[in-house]
This record gives C-alpha cells, structure tokens and sequence, in this order.
C-alpha cells in the first residue's frame, strides 16, 4: 500500500466533487443571467421607442392612403407627383363662381371633389366606432389588472395587434382591396389593445424600476425620448409619400413591430417580483374583475377635505382638455388635405414636425426652470387658452403662415396634462397612484375613438359651407373646461383659507 498522501482519490469522493463543480458553475451561469434579466427602467425604452415610431406614423399614412384611394374612386389624379393638383384646380374654379365656404361646384366637367373629403371623412368615422369597444374592453380588462398580471402583457399584447394590422394593410394595398378589409383588420387589431395600453405599461415599467430620487429624471429622459420619437416618422413619411407609396412604409412599421415583440419576449424582464419567472400566457391566467371595481372605488370614497371634490373637478378638466385635443388632432390631417388649403403629406408631416420641436424645447425649458408649478394655475390658463386659440386659427386659416402660427401658439398645450397629473397625486393616496392613472388612461382610449368618430362625423355635415367649424366646436369644449377650471381655484383657493384658519386656531388654543 502507498502512504496515505500518494493515495489516488476515492471515486466517490471525485464523483462529489464533479457535482460540487457542476453546482457551482450553474448557480454562477444562474448568477449571470439575472444579473443580466435584472428590470431596469432603461430597458422599457427601445419598446416605447419603437411603438411612438410606430403610432406616429401610422395616422398621416393612413390618411393618404384613405384620400388617394378614394381620388382614384372619383376618377382624380393619384400618382405621387401629383400633389392635390386636382384639389387646387377645383378650388380655383369653385372660388370663381361661389362663396370661399361653398367648395366645389356643380359642373358636370369637372369631378366633384368635394366627394373625396365626405366619403374620407365618413371612412374615418367607421374606422374609430369598429374600435372603439374592443380596444376600450381591453384598456380597462388589462389596465385594472396591471399590478397583477405584470407589465410586459401590456406591452406584448398590442405588439401582436400592429403585427396583424401592418400585415393586413400590406395584402390591402397589394391587392387593392375594400373598405370593409381595412375596417376587419382595425377591428382585430384593436382586440389587442391600443398604444396607450403599451404606454401604461411602459410608465408604469420606469414607476417599479426606480425610486423618489431618480424617478423625475427617468421621466424627463422617457418624455425627451418619446417627443424625439415622434419628430422623425411624421417628416419622414412626408418625404415618402410626396414621390413614393405605400408598400415600403408599411413593411417598414411591421418589421419595427416584429423586433419590439421579439425585444419584449425574450429581453426585457418583468419588473412586478410576483410574476418575473412566468411565462406571457401563465401571466393572462390571472387576469381577474374583481379589480375592475377599484378602479370606480377611487373616484366615489369619501376624502378628508374635500379631496373629492377636487379630484372630480380636475378629472373633469383632463376629460374635456382631451376631447378638445383628441377631436381635432383626429381631423386634422383630413382637414389639411382637403379645401381651402389642399395640402400633401410633405406639408402636414412639415407642420407636425414644427409642433412636436416647440412642444420638445418648451418642455425642456420647463424642466431646467426647477419651479414646481403644480401650486400654480396660471400655465393652466396659458395651456387653455392656447388651446382655444389654436383651434380658432385652425378654423378660419387660409394660408399655411397662419397655420405655423397657430402650432407655435398650440404647444403650449403639453402643459396642461403634467400639471393635472400632480394636482392629481395630491388628492389621493399613495396605493391609489396606479388605479387612477389607470382611470385615465382608459378615459383617454375611449375618448380617443369616440371623439374620432364625433369629430369626423361633423367635419363631414358642415364640409360644404363651414368646414373649419368642428375646430370652432372643440373650442367650444376647451372654452367650458376654462370656466370649471375658474372653481376649481377658487374651491382650493377657499379649502387653503380654511386650512390655514383652523391651524391658526389651534395655534391660539395651544398658547
């Protein structure tokens, strides 16, 4: 026998230590992979990113696609030079035998133009009501129960939905297809939600990943990035569409659809701990009703001084404000293209452009000026008035210089929203922040189609002698928003005085 220290090792002993050192490696390689996987804020951008290109896009691209399709309908040139040379000539021979708001006339010789914008107009109108409920019911389905199910649902699920919207649209276009297609496919891909069920999921993705400290910056970042998102496609598209078609924008949107969904699958990890090793369909398994009465619960408790009541008036606020918003950006581009100003995509895409900078560098100055201006109501005022003042110019503009200024004047209107979310904040608790941002957002989806539709519906009635008067109406809504928002200062203005009455009292009583 060899002495003890030259014996060769016992084979239990070596098969020990090969299952010590394949234990160890896989719980090092484990290690690796969360530290890899571990949810940061940072990592729900390139989806967001992704989709505000996406969205962008989409509106100007359908609505010239809507517009040529039915030019070629009516017989009117639709090659991408042509750049509403019929609309123009039909505004030059109308305004010579009628009034400038009676459009187009009754020649026989000439085609009636007017027929393009109406039966546009009424497309839109179907397109927003065959989504309005299915999207609505899964906003208000996922959104109750977000905390949940987790975010990434959020996320995935209306990815599938452009997927299937994008390559539908291809087929439409390559085959020339109906109506009814193009109403099909927006139907089916609003069953898997809207972008604002993406854009909950992502704010609420940056909400888990970060704390009090570095949370306004990750906003500030996350809204820099989102309104940089929007500058590039809109130009882009407008470019496009002045010598080109549809085919490659579309697949360009599909393909940017196809990457975030695979990013979001198998890259992004969950940032709820409850559900971060499940998989997307175990999550759907918890989807549950019982949460949707929450949602209602936030708005109806009883608050201590009259918490309410404010938190009603300034939802109120938001509701009309988004109305006025929604409703005109839903026409906008429609109105653009039709008479007087029978612009092409080139054009609005430059005009939506100008806004989304002054809108960017606006909210960039109000972010280095450090001035918490929740405790104020005057860029409130400001951002209505804007508002107001804005659409009017819409209304009655006939030349683009008024319609520059009119942007210039409108962007002040992104400080509204922020300034209402934290008058928001102050007004309820601190587990109440998801259910009532919840509560807007689905306000927000539902409004977006409805209004659509509401909007598009009267631009089509008034087409023919005051086309400019659905702009005239929004205001309207902002002007009643005004007069809300004058009680509501003077209701916080009077619960502050009593505040401050009874502190002093207890002052008094204690000395």
């Amino acid at each position: 026998m060899y002495p003890r220290k030259y014996r060769l090792a016992d084979p239990l002993n070596v098969t020990q230590r090969e299952k010590l050192f394949q234990s160890t490696s896989s719980k090092s390689r484990h290690d690796r992979t969360t530290a890899i996987l571990t949810p940061r804020w940072w990592l729900v951008l390139p989806c967001l990113t992704l989709i505000i290109l996406i969205q962008s896009s989409d509106p100007l691209l359908m609505n010239d696609f809507i517009i040529r399709h039915y030019e070629r309908r009516y017989g009117f040139d639709t090659s991408p030079g042509s750049q509403h040379k019929d609309c123009i000539k039909s505004q030059r021979t109308s305004s010579s035998s009628q009034s400038y708001w009676q459009f187009y006339s009754n020649d026989q010789n000439h085609p009636d133009y007017s027929k393009v914008q109406q039966d546009a107009a009424s497309f839109h109108t179907k397109n927003s009501i065959v989504g309005l409920i299915p999207a609505s019911l899964t906003f208000i389905l996922f959104g109750a129960n977000c905390d949940h199910i987790g975010r990434r649902p959020l996320i995935i699920l209306p990815l599938i939905g452009k997927i299937i919207w994008y390559s539908s649209m291809l087929i439409i276009v390559h085959r020339n297809l109906s109506d009814t297609w193009i109403l099909s496919a927006r139907a089916l891909d609003s069953i898997f939600g809207s972008g604002g069920l993406i854009m909950l999921g992502a704010l609420a993705y940056v909400t888990d990943c970060t704390n009090t400290s570095n949370r306004p910056r990750a906003f500030l970042l996350t809204e820099a990035i989102m309104f940089l998102a929007r500058i590039i496609p809109v130009l882009a598209i407008g470019i496009w569409l002045r010598y080109f078609q549809y085919t490659v924008p579309l697949s360009v949107c599909l393909s940017l659809s196809v990457i975030a969904l695979i990013y979001a699958i198998f890259i992004q990890p969950e940032s709820i701990d409850n559900v971060r090793n499940m998989s997307f369909f175990k999550q759907l398994t918890l989807i549950r009703l019982k949460y949707l009465i929450n949602i209602v619960t936030a708005y109806t408790k009883k608050r201590s001084d009259n918490k309410r009541q404010l938190l009603l008036l300034i939802t109120i606020i938001s509701i009309l404000i988004q109305v006025a918003v929604f409703g005109y950006l839903s026409v906008l581009s429609l109105y653009l293209y039709g008479q007087p100003l029978c612009l092409d995509a080139l054009h609005v895409g430059l005009l939506s452009t100008a806004q989304a900078v002054l809108v960017f560098l606006w909210s960039t100055i109000t972010a280095l000026i450090n001035k918490p201006f929740d405790n104020s109501y005057l860029p409130l005022f400001m951002g209505i008035f804007a508002v107001i003042g804005n659409l009017i110019i819409l209304a009655f503009a006939k030349t683009i210089w008024l319609l520059y200024i009119g942007v210039c004047i409108g962007s002040l209107t992104f400080m509204i929203m922020p300034i209402l979310r934290a008058k928001i904040v102050k007004q309820i608790e601190i587990d109440e922040y998801a259910i009532v941002f919840i509560a807007a957002g689905i306000i927000e989806t539902v409004g977006h189609s409805a209004v659509g539709a509401a909007a598009n519906s009267i631009y089509n009635a008034t087409l023919n002698f005051l086309p400019g008067l659905v702009f005239l109406v929004f205001a309207g809504i902002a002007i009643i928003s005004l007069s809300i928002l004058s009680s509501l200062a003077f209701v916080e203005q009077k619960i502050s005085k009593n505040t401050n009455a009874k502190l002093m009292r207890n002052r008094r009583d204690t000395i």
